[in-house]
């Protein structure tokens, strides 16, 4: 037995639509759907997901009609005056949960029609417009946004990459925001996004679409590297720096030794420049292989941990 009915659920895109200028009936049906995809599209079968994609995305193009203009025109100063675009948010990121968890039984029916990846790149387009330097204010709003935006290029790094360019540089640029604009946390999410872009270029290297992609990483590449080095990087970051970091590096080894040898040429220090040059190569020696396993992470995440210990102290970039 199915726990999704399929049977009436539409009717609540018609009372979402008739009651769009009632705050309190969009934040009732947007929780009810979020809470169905928080704790059941693991266990829907491949039929009755493709339904829930379906009437979410139905909700989102009602909810995103709606919105138009609202973000625009306002000023708000309470995070609870947002509660339908955290809504909106918790759903997007919920509809993702069953592309890396999924208890559904086994059925000889097959699903057609929307996909997850369907909804997650039109909940992108719908609200990334709307998520303006005065909403990533919001402390609760912004880190639901990048657990969104993290968890679409964790999943969907291909089809991100596939969609439209002005789609894939908001996104991209927002990343590149949230890595050093905002508390560790969002800096954390914003360099798993990264981690997983590039993971997908060393995947897909001869791509089209990835040869693209690849080159708007070396941007990311060359602000990483002053991050990292700088005073608001702290010690807490070190995995996920590794992360992004070792990435990268994977994904765009000749720039990354471009910019290794800048940084060392513009060190006017001899001796600073010296030890520099040595953890570097301590960093990335010849014995490590430059391939995204397991074991060659860990070792990269050591190395960069004796890395910072060594140069942070002369290289920190205020």
């Amino acid at each position: 037995m199915s726990v999704w009915s399929r049977t009436g659920v539409e009717s609540f895109i018609e009372v979402f639509d008739a009651f769009s200028s009632c705050p309190e009936v969009k934040i009732v049906i947007l929780e009810f759907f979020s809470i169905i995809a928080e704790n059941y599209i693991t266990f829907l079968n491949e039929v009755d997901s493709n339904h829930l994609y379906q009437v979410s995305l139905s909700l989102l193009q009602c909810y995103s009609k709606c919105s138009t203009g609202r973000y625009e025109r306002n000023t708000f100063v309470d995070e609870e005056q947002c509660e339908d675009l955290l809504l909106c948010l918790k759903l997007l990121t919920n509809l993702t949960a069953k592309e890396f968890l999924d208890f559904s039984e086994p059925t000889q029916d097959t699903g057609n029609g929307v996909q997850s990846a369907d909804v997650v790149l039109y909940g992108l387009g719908l609200v990334i417009p709307l998520m303006n330097a005065e909403l990533l204010k919001f402390p609760n709003l912004c880190e639901q946004f990048y657990t969104f935006v993290k968890f679409a290029c964790d999943m969907y790094a291909e089809e991100l990459v596939k969609s439209t360019l002005d789609l894939y540089q908001a996104v991209f640029h927002l990343v590149k925001t949230g890595t050093v604009e905002f508390d560790s946390n969002i800096s954390k999410l914003s360099m798993e996004a990264i981690a997983s872009l590039a993971s997908h270029c060393c995947s897909q290297p001869d791509s089209l679409h990835v040869l693209y992609v690849k080159e708007s990483l070396q941007d990311y590449l060359r602000l990483l590297l002053e991050y990292m080095l700088s005073d608001s990087c702290g010690m807490d970051l070190t995995i996920s720096v590794s992360s992004a970091l070792f990435a990268l590096v994977c994904a765009q080894q000749e720039f990354y030794t471009t910019l290794v040898e800048a940084i060392v040429a513009g060190q006017h220090n001899s001796e600073y420049r010296e030890r520099l040059v040595i953890a570097f190569k301590k960093l990335t020696p010849s014995t490590l292989p430059l391939s995204l396993t397991r074991r060659h992470k860990l070792q990269f995440r050591r190395n960069l941990e004796e890395f910072l210990t060594a140069v942070k102290g002369f290289m920190c970039i205020k």
